[in-house]
């Protein structure tokens, strides 16, 4: 019954509503580990009351994505004192510090406030956030890179590796470094081909990134709003790239 209702709240308020894309729980063995010179932030937010109030995220004053209900992202940055932020009727701001090689959860949560909700980012322990990232969509791909004063600072879709999406047999998949590539070499996954909408424009974008297949871009996710496409380059490598709603990004 609780997920029926999710879905029919989710229906009602459309395209400002909940969070479309992969869930953590599908895609975390495919994010590469932080730095040892850099520290991670995700950012979530569970709650859907007041789902049409989505004010940006900030980090060191520089807008880094959106709280949007049931979605996540993350952002690489240097080591040192931060602060998010997020403002409605008025701004809410977290402070914290930031250790090399260390990771941090802040959740954006939803407040009643006099005329609009508020929403205020806190910080979560790993052992919380962890349980709830699992159900939570990946929307780093509108996340904007380069935080002001901090050239270091990369966004979740910067840092992803290729591949091990776990609802696709990842568990068989060889998980590899990060490397400089522009294609990262990952042992392909056992998902039988099947075209989708947005095929070709995956491998145009493959082409550019020095990838040619003879096959070309299979889908590895259900057609819909948000898919996954999967190409294997001649070399062996595997190239992979996400569409929402026809706009694609390379998942490297």
């Amino acid at each position: 019954m609780r997920f029926i209702r999710l879905v029919l709240i989710c229906l009602a308020i459309g395209l400002t509503g909940c969070a479309s894309g992969v869930k953590y729980k599908d895609m975390s063995s495919s994010i590469a580990p932080v730095k040892s010179d850099q520290g991670r932030v995700y950012f979530y937010r569970t709650a859907i009351v007041g789902a049409a109030i989505q004010p940006d995220i900030k980090l060191d004053n520089s807008t880094v994505g959106t709280a949007k209900p049931e979605g996540f992202f993350y952002v690489d940055t240097n080591p040192g004192a931060h602060s998010a932020s997020t403002a409605t009727e008025v701004e809410r701001q977290l402070t914290f510090s930031l250790d090399p090689g260390e990771t941090k959860y802040v959740r954006t949560a939803i407040s009643i406030g006099f005329f609009v909700g508020h929403v205020t980012p806190e910080l979560v322990g790993p052992n919380e956030a962890l349980k709830e990232l699992q159900e939570m969509k990946y929307i780093g791909a509108a996340a904007t890179a380069n935080v002001s004063g901090n050239s270091n600072t990369s966004t979740s879709s910067d840092t992803m590796t290729g591949g091990n999406v776990s609802t696709y047999n990842a568990s068989s998949a060889a998980k590899t470094e990060p490397h400089d590539s522009s294609v990262a070499p990952i042992a392909a996954q056992k998902v039988g081909f099947k075209l989708g909408q947005s095929s070709n424009t995956v491998e145009k974008m493959a082409k550019q990134r020095g990838c040619e297949s003879t096959e070309g871009a299979g889908l590895i996710t259900d057609g819909g709003p948000v898919e996954v496409y999967r190409l294997t380059c001649q070399d062996g490598s595997t190239y992979l790239a996400r569409c929402e709603l026809r706009q694609c990004a390379p998942m490297q």
